[in-house]
């Protein structure tokens, strides 16, 4: 017996105007500008005082590996204010793609070596990668703390730049951990880490 080929080629079908031009594609270079939304300006979301009664309740133990590995945490505050400004700073750096207890491990790694910018400036690329060797993209970071600490150390006195804006110029930094960092360190709230 037979068997009938079946035809798996899909049906085109001929378009019937030919004067109408196809749909373009959207791409992601192509987005909608974001319309600027005046804070104050939009009611609250419904039930907004219930979700946020919700998460004072679940936070109020404080048992959060980012409430004793996060970058404000972890810093030592008594090493003095440029230093702890720095650690702020390394500590943000390290946390991007990593969870908060492999930050934490890291940090107390790097301050056992010594966690100045001056330290980290003066640490071999091979030493300074196996230290943080442990968070993500650590072949990455460990080029943006190298080249940080030598711009921090050349352009700033050996302190972290003082704004949002001139932590974004540092290798790495993008604007919300520039935003945290500046909350953190300075007390300055010029933007919201998101």
């Amino acid at each position: 017996s037979k068997k009938k080929s079946r035809n798996l080629s899909p049906t085109v079908t001929p378009d019937r105007n030919p004067t109408k031009k196809a749909p373009k594609s959207t791409s992601s270079s192509t987005r909608k500008k974001r319309i600027k939304i005046i804070p104050g300006s939009l009611p609250p979301p419904p039930n907004w005082d219930q979700t946020y009664k919700l998460v004072e309740e679940l936070r109020s133990d404080r048992s959060a590996p980012v409430d004793t590995d996060g970058g404000e945490e972890l810093p030592e505050k008594h090493l003095g204010p440029v230093i702890y400004r720095f650690q702020v700073l390394v500590a943000l750096m390290l946390s991007s793609q990593t969870k908060d207890a492999v930050v934490g491990e890291t940090m107390r790694s790097l301050q056992k070596h010594g966690l100045t910018v001056q330290t980290i400036h003066a640490t071999n690329s091979e030493t300074l990668n196996a230290l943080i060797g442990k968070v993500g993209f650590h072949n990455n970071k460990t080029k943006f703390l190298k080249e940080s600490a030598e711009i921090i150390i050349e352009q700033h006195n050996g302190d972290i730049p003082r704004t949002a804006e001139e932590m974004m110029r540092l290798p790495g930094v993008g604007p919300k951990m520039a935003y945290i960092v500046e909350n953190i360190a300075f007390g300055i709230v010029s933007g919201i880490g998101v």
